[in-house]
C-alpha cells in the first residue's frame, strides 16, 4: 500500500530539492512520514560527496542523515523508496552493485 503525502501548494514534489533532518534536540519524524522525494534528495547529497556507494551502504548513510541510529524495517523501507524513486526518475544509476548520481540528469 502506498503512503499518501500532502504537500504545500507552493511546493512541487517533482521539483523539490530539499530535505529535513532531525533537529538539534533529537526530534525526528518517523521514517514512514518522510516522503521518498526528501529521502532521494538527502541520498543525492551523500552521493555528491562519496561519488558512488554500494546500495546497502547508501541506505545506512541515509538512515544516519535522517537521524536514525539503527536501521529497522520502516527506516530501511523509507530509504529504499528514496533510492527506487531516484532510479526511476533517472537521477541515480546502478552500476556494478553501486549507486551513483546520473550526471546527465
Amino acid at each position: 500500500m502506498a503512503t499518501l503525502f500532502f504537500w504545500n501548494k507552493a511546493l512541487d514534489p517533482e521539483n523539490y530539492e530539499g530535505y529535513r533532518v532531525a533537529t538539534l534536540n533529537g526530534l525526528k519524524r518517523d521514517a514512514e512520514h518522510i516522503p521518498a522525494e526528501e529521502v532521494a534528495n538527502g541520498l543525492k547529497e551523500i552521493l555528491s560527496n562519496q561519488i558512488s556507494l554500494p546500495k546497502e551502504d547508501l541506505l545506512r548513510e541515509g538512515s544516519k542523515l535522517f537521524g536514525f541510529a539503527r536501521t529497522g524495517t520502516q527506516v530501511d523501507l523509507a530509504m529504499k523508496r528514496g533510492v527506487e524513486l531516484a532510479l526511476a526518475k533517472g537521477s541515480f544509476l546502478e552500476k556494478d552493485g553501486r549507486i551513483l548520481i546520473n550526471e546527465g540528469y
